[in-house]
């Protein structure tokens, strides 16, 4: 009986010290890779005319903001940054963003060829700009 409680004392002080440990914050597997995302003034101006209507957190639309959803996007893991962002510039490069159908309705929220190079060059700098960084 003694030994049994000499065990479990032991293993429960074992279980407490394992508790304890801290893990190294170098461990590549517990490092979260967050982004350190800039958007100048300009870029967002064109994104909070043309685009936040529906890539964000209140819009009705479930489709554009699980897609892109710009009150999320500077909180993102890194990954995840890059690739919204060589998106933005593949669906403004391709004219699908904003879509046509959306366009007929609010023709104001067309892009110029100001706002379309803006955007883009912003986008892929920013992520060229992050995988260097990492």
């Amino acid at each position: 009986m003694r030994k049994i409680l000499t065990t479990m004392i032991i293993l429960a002080g074992g279980l407490i010290f394992m508790s304890f440990a801290v893990v190294p914050e170098n461990n590549s597997m517990n490092k979260s890779q967050k982004a350190n995302l800039v958007i100048p003034n300009g870029v967002h101006s064109v994104i909070m005319q043309h685009c936040f209507m529906c890539h964000n957190m209140k819009s009705r639309g479930v489709k554009s903001k699980e897609k892109l959803n710009f009150d999320l996007l500077t909180h993102m893991e890194l990954p995840t940054i890059v690739a919204k962002l060589q998106n933005i510039s593949d669906a403004v490069n391709n004219d699908k963003m904003p879509p046509k159908k959306f366009l007929e309705h609010h023709p104001e929220k067309a892009l110029n060829a100001y706002d379309k190079s803006l955007l883009t060059k912003w986008a892929v700098a920013s992520a060229d700009s992050l995988l260097r960084n990492k």
